[in-house]
C-alpha cells in the first residue's frame, strides 16, 4: 500500500539575499539657472535686520571686589584723577571730595562777599589771626573753647579761594599766601599743645606733639617742592583736613590727646614717606 507523498517545501534562505549598496548621490552647487532650494526668504518690507545680540561680561566668579582708592604706596586704584604731563593718576583725596560736596555752598558765598568788596587776601589773614587765638586758648589749657574757635576758622580757609575765583583773581601771590598762612596755622597749633604739655611735665607727650609737627611740615614741604620740579602730588593718608578733623577730636574729647598725638605723629610722617615713593615714580617714569 503506497501513500501519497507530501508536497516538499522551499527552505528560505535565513538571510535577504545580497543587495548592491546604495550609493548617495554627492551634492553639486547650485548655479544660478537652478531654483532656491529650502525655505522661502522672509521679506523684510524695507526695515534692517535686527542686529545679532552683543554677548554678554561674564561676571567675575566671586564678585565684584571693593578695594581702597589708593595702597599704602600710592598707587593709585580705580577711582582716579587725570593726572598731567602722563604721570601716574592720582586718587581723590578727602580735601577734593569735601570742596566737591561744599561747592554748591561756597560759590554763592564768594561770590556775595565779592560783591560787599571783601578780598580773599583779608579772608585768609583774619582765618590765620583765628587759629592763633585758639592756639593761645590751647596753651592755656582752653581746649574745648580752643576747638571751638578752631572750628569757626576752619571754613576761611575754603572761602579765600572761593572769593578770588568769584573776582576772576588771576596772581600767584594768593595761593602763595594761603600756603605759607596754612604752614603758620599749624606750627601755632601744635606750639599751644607743647606749651600745654610743657606746663603739665608731660615729656612724652611734647615729644609727640614735635614729632606731629615735623610730619606735618615734611607733607607739604615734599608737596611744595615737587610742584617746583613739575610734579603734581595730592596723595596721602593724612593730608590737611585729616590732620585738623583729628586735632579737633583730642581738642573736644581731651582723653584722646595721648592716642591722637601718636596717630599724628605716625600719619603725618608715613604721609611724607608716601608723597616722595610717589614722586620718585613719577620722575623715573618720565627718565624713561
Amino acid at each position: 500500500m503506497s501513500f501519497p507523498q507530501a508536497p516538499m517545501r522551499t527552505r528560505m534562505p535565513r538571510f535577504p539575499p545580497h543587495r548592491p549598496p546604495l550609493t548617495i548621490p554627492k551634492a553639486h552647487p547650485p548655479s544660478e539657472s537652478s531654483p532656491p532650494t529650502g525655505p522661502a526668504p522672509i521679506p523684510h518690507h524695507g526695515l534692517e535686520p535686527a542686529p545679532p545680540p552683543t554677548p554678554l561680561a561674564e561676571p567675575e566668579p566671586d564678585g565684584p571686589r571693593r578695594r581702597f582708592p589708593f595702597n599704602l604706596l600710592g598707587r593709585a586704584r580705580r577711582e582716579t584723577t587725570a593726572a598731567p604731563n602722563g604721570d601716574q593718576p592720582q586718587p581723590p583725596t578727602v580735601t577734593d571730595r569735601a570742596r566737591k560736596l561744599t561747592h554748591v555752598v561756597l560759590h554763592p558765598a564768594g561770590a556775595l562777599l565779592v560783591r560787599i568788596g571783601v578780598h580773599p587776601d583779608q579772608i585768609t589773614i583774619a582765618g590765620t589771626v583765628l587759629v592763633f587765638v585758639a592756639a593761645a586758648l590751647i596753651g592755656l589749657a582752653h581746649l574745648q573753647l580752643g576747638a571751638l574757635l578752631l572750628l569757626f576758622a576752619l571754613p576761611f580757609d575754603a572761602l579765600d579761594g572761593a572769593v578770588a575765583r568769584a573776582m576772576g583773581r588771576t596772581d600767584k601771590f594768593g595761593a602763595l599766601l594761603d600756603s605759607a598762612s596754612d604752614r603758620y596755622a599749624d606750627a601755632a597749633i601744635f606750639a599751644g599743645l607743647g606749651y600745654h604739655f610743657a606746663v603739665l611735665n608731660r615729656l612724652e607727650l611734647l615729644l609727640l606733639a614735635f614729632a606731629a609737627l615735623m610730619g606735618t611740615h615734611a607733607v607739604s614741604y615734599v608737596r611744595a617742592r615737587a610742584e617746583g620740579l613739575g610734579v603734581n602730588v595730592k596723595i596721602g593718608l593724612f593730608t590737611r583736613l585729616e590732620r585738623l578733623a583729628m586735632i579737633l577730636i583730642m581738642l573736644f574729647v581731651p582723653d584722646l590727646l595721648p592716642i591722637g598725638l601718636v596717630i599724628l605723629a605716625i600719619g603725618t610722617n608715613f604721609t611724607s614717606v608716601q608723597r616722595l615713593v610717589y614722586v620718585y615714580r613719577v620722575l623715573k617714569q618720565r627718565e624713561g
